[in-house]
């Protein structure tokens, strides 16, 4: 029996990472794609996306320019392994929108935004196979 090299081995547990990594890409993906054909059903537009990862208890903070008077939705999913994240929407320190239901799927808005830099902080809570992907989609209206 042929032995493979330890080295060979390496690059196979890091192949099989990659299309492990691909795998929770492909669905925080797939997730927001349907959401952001729902959206637009209902009047908004896609306006961009961020992708992280995070393990259980641990957060990420993202900011954007935002305003011009619009209305935003800040819309989050998570892979199959997460079964709670939560949003929070915050302008100049001050907390402006939360979600922290207990569940995969937070949603925070805006309405009549003044131009300026907003920030969104999501927190992973519950991830059973660390770490957890996600994705933040960013909707506006006028």
């Amino acid at each position: 029996m042929k032995r493979l090299s330890h080295s060979i081995l390496m690059s196979l547990a890091l192949l099989c990472s990659l299309a492990n990594a691909n795998d929770y890409l492909d669905s925080v993906s797939r997730q927001m794609s349907n959401i952001s054909d729902e959206m637009q059903s209902e009047g908004w537009t896609f306006d961009g996306m961020t992708v992280g990862k995070l393990a259980e208890g641990d957060s990420e903070r993202w900011s954007a320019e935002l305003g011009n008077y619009l209305d935003y939705r800040i819309v989050a999913v998570c892979d199959q392994d997460c079964n709670d994240v939560d949003l929070s929407l915050s302008h100049d320190g001050r907390v402006i929108d939360t979600d922290d239901a207990s569940d995969d799927f937070p949603v925070v808005s805006l309405n009549n935004a003044r131009d300026g830099d907003y920030s969104w902080s999501v927190t992973m809570y519950q991830c059973s196979e660390e770490p957890c992907y996600y994705a933040i989609g960013i909707f506006v209206r006028d």
